[in-house]
């Protein structure tokens, strides 16, 4: 499963590619993907350091990605990929801040 991470300027980034890539948690999982326009040079040092290919956009790694784990750091940004995610049929980890707005999360938590 290749997946694809949204989001570069967060620390979890980082730990979700140490914990799934470098330390093979999962056998079939591996992130292949990310998109880091929230932190170019934090996005850059990913790629570098876990082999991953950066997208131009977050439309590109959905489309490209079996799964989609979103890492920024602002919940207010968290919903539009996330909704496009889900509708792609994509399985999706939505991380902290999930969003800011309870209507949004609400039609996450239908959608998905």
């Amino acid at each position: 499963m290749k997946i694809g991470l949204i989001g570069a300027q967060n620390s979890h980034s980082r730990h979700f590619c140490e914990t799934i890539n470098k330390n093979k948690k999962f056998d079939d999982a591996v992130i292949s993907y990310i998109y880091g326009g929230d932190d170019p040079a934090e996005c850059r040092k990913l790629c570098a350091d876990y082999r991953l290919e950066e997208c131009s956009s977050e439309e590109e790694l959905i489309e490209k990605s079996d799964a989609v784990v979103i890492t920024y750091r602002k919940g207010s940004i968290h919903y539009k990929p996330a909704i496009n995610a889900l509708k792609a049929g994509k399985p999706l980890f939505n991380d902290k801040p999930f969003v800011t707005d309870s209507r949004e999360a609400k039609e996450i938590i239908e959608v998905g």
